[in-house]
């Protein structure tokens, strides 16, 4: 596993560099609105959410792009040689928590002094974590239906129906704020592991199956 990671950072040297420079931007523009009354803009709730937008589409399409193509031509070449299934799926597991965790830091700081609809920080934060972890079904729908099927692109594209269910009186999103709302931050970070250990373990056992 170490090995394939050190191959994909260098092979994504360049993806790498510009997402830690994209990293730094938002960083440095919420500071300066935190610090800084004359750019006190950037630390707005119209930026915040511009923001947490960017950040979740960067994620997104990092998701679909990169670690959607669970099965490819390398993937023979690493088992033949030695890889297991198990290292190829932890490895991938790996970039996509390391990915989830920094912008969820920055999400964090990002959201921190804003108000959402007069909601307070807990509930955004957790609503957009969730969010993020829902895309990670990606990566076993990816696996049992492969890259070309437009399963997987049904599943990324659900989330954009919320606002059209919300125009017709049904917005599932405002279910899921209520169940935020009432539930202690321990209980949704222990929700949150739980339902990525099923995706994972999901993965693992349609890798374990897989004819690659």
């Amino acid at each position: 596993m170490k090995i394939l990671l050190l191959n994909n950072f260098k092979i994504r040297k360049k993806f790498i560099i510009s997402y830690f420079i994209f990293i730094g931007i938002v960083f440095a523009l919420k500071s300066l609105g935190l610090f800084s009354q004359e750019f006190s803009l950037f630390a707005d709730k119209a930026f915040a959410i511009l923001f947490v937008a960017v950040i979740l589409v960067h994620y997104v399409l990092y998701i679909i792009s990169s670690e959607g193509m669970v099965v490819d031509k390398s993937k023979p070449y690493f088992l033949s040689l030695g890889t297991s299934r198990r290292d190829i799926i932890n490895e991938k597991f790996l970039k996509v928590l390391m990915i989830f965790i920094i912008d969820a830091f920055l999400i964090a700081y990002v959201l921190q002094n804003v108000e959402m609809k007069g909601k307070e920080f807990k509930v955004g934060f957790f609503f957009v974590l969730f969010i993020m972890a829902y895309y990670l079904i990606n990566i076993p729908i990816y696996l049992y239906f492969g890259q070309n099927s437009g399963v997987g692109t049904t599943f990324t594209s659900l989330p954009a129906f919320l606002p059209l269910l919300g125009s017709i009186g049904k917005n599932p999103s405002r279910f899921f704020i209520e169940v935020i709302e009432g539930r202690s931050s321990l209980v949704l970070f222990s929700s949150l592991i739980i339902f990525i250990l099923i995706i994972y373990i999901i993965s693992r056992i349609l890798a374990e199956r897989k004819d690659f």
